[in-house]
């Protein structure tokens, strides 16, 4: 695009009118694309969603308190030993901090030029992309490509 073409470091120093005049579509978003941009642009961690259901849910400690009661009236110490330990082994605040999303990595550097191609030659291809003339394509060697 031609933000790439002007960002890159062979065109950095130069002032092209064309860019000053290049207006993109607007692209219409949703509010939840909204947030997540903002969220994202903040550096704030992106919080999962988490289901909803219809049914209201009961914290552990009642579901397991309940069936054990009817079950053992005359020992009030053995339905409060196997809560604790749950509770203890598994408190409320780890999973929350299981899932917390670690900022992403800062981008790499741009790569560093390379002296660059004579001025002569870069005035040309300058020149060129001002008047709006499709460019040769470029050969390039993909040594990342797998070997057949």
């Amino acid at each position: 695009t031609h933000q790439e073409i002007s960002e890159h470091s062979f065109f950095k120093d130069v002032a092209l009118p064309e860019m000053k005049r290049y207006n993109p579509a607007k692209i219409h978003l949703s509010e939840s694309m909204k947030t997540l941009l903002k969220a994202v642009k903040k550096g704030k961690p992106i919080k999962p969603l988490k289901p909803t259901s219809t049914k209201k849910k009961r914290p552990a400690s009642e579901s397991s308190q309940q069936p054990l009661t009817p079950t053992t009236p005359l020992s009030p110490t053995t339905p409060k030993t196997p809560s604790t330990p749950s509770s203890a082994v598994f408190p409320q605040s780890n999973p929350t901090l299981t899932l917390k999303v670690p900022p992403p990595p800062p981008p790499p550097p741009p790569p560093a030029a390379s002296g660059g191609a004579p001025p002569s030659e870069r005035k040309a291809l300058l020149g060129d992309i001002h008047k709006g003339l499709k460019l040769k394509k470029a050969i390039t060697n993909d040594r990342s490509a797998p070997k057949v």
